[in-house]
């Protein structure tokens, strides 16, 4: 109610359609592609050194001279986590779609860290974004 009126809104939800571009258009950037662990099979994770509960996503190329190359991110290696605002505050990446929702949160920053697992061994990945 507004001075005692009452408004009456049509409201149509949808998905935005840019939310897949703007982030695959910065994973371009940052020079790397990505898999679900679902789309691996068990064998090749197991060779990779990833059990069979293992949550994040894969990195399946890293473009040479990239931001992701010259950061020492490289093929195999699993992404579990996007750091959002500060060290403290890091969205889990199980898969390609919250990944992705994670990088739409960026927004304009210049810079995004991964934390990213190599067999037992985890680490963090700090990108300058073009």
């Amino acid at each position: 109610r507004r001075q005692e009126k009452i408004m009456e809104f049509d409201i149509e939800l949808g998905v935005r359609e840019d939310f897949a571009l703007l982030s695959q258009n910065t994973l371009k950037k940052l020079g790397f592609d990505i898999e679900d662990l679902q789309n691996i099979s068990p064998e090749m994770l197991a060779q990779l050194g990833y059990g069979s509960d293992s949550v994040g996503v894969i990195v399946t190329t890293v473009r040479r001279n990239s931001p992701a190359h010259l950061a020492g991110i490289r093929p195999n290696q699993m992404i579990t986590a996007v750091v959002i605002y500060n060290w403290n505050h890091q969205q889990r990446a199980a898969n390609k779609e919250e990944f992705f929702s994670a990088i739409e949160k960026l927004g304009e920053k210049k810079h995004v860290a991964f934390a990213i697992k190599t067999r037992n061994m985890r680490r963090y990945y700090t990108l300058r974004i073009p």
